[in-house]
């Protein structure tokens, strides 16, 4: 019994990050979803309005628009790219961090 224990107690942390691993990738790609559509030039009252309307709109997300409009307009489509990443890499770091 204690050795079934023991083994439990090691793969447990591994369960724990695969259920964060889930939670926070659709995190992520929420966050790039809304760095894509800022970088669009979508004004930011029409996306807000876009997600309260579909029932997506909540603190966290809020952060992530608020964020994202912060950042400057990427000028190539190699730069777009690159701020969408790189913005869901920060929410899924976040968010395994937490």
């Amino acid at each position: 019994m204690k050795k079934w224990m023991a083994i439990l107690v090691i793969l447990m942390p591994g369960v724990v990050f695969a259920q964060n691993h889930d939670v926070c990738s659709l995190e992520s790609q929420q966050a790039e979803v809304i760095m894509d559509l800022r970088q669009s030039n979508l004004p930011m009252r029409d996306l807000v309005s876009m997600m309260k309307a579909q029932g997506m709109y909540d603190k966290k997300t809020e952060v992530m628009v608020r964020v994202a409009y912060e950042r400057p307009e990427a000028r190539s489509e190699k730069y777009k790219e690159k701020q969408k990443v790189e913005f869901g890499n920060a929410f899924y770091q976040d968010c395994i961090n937490r």
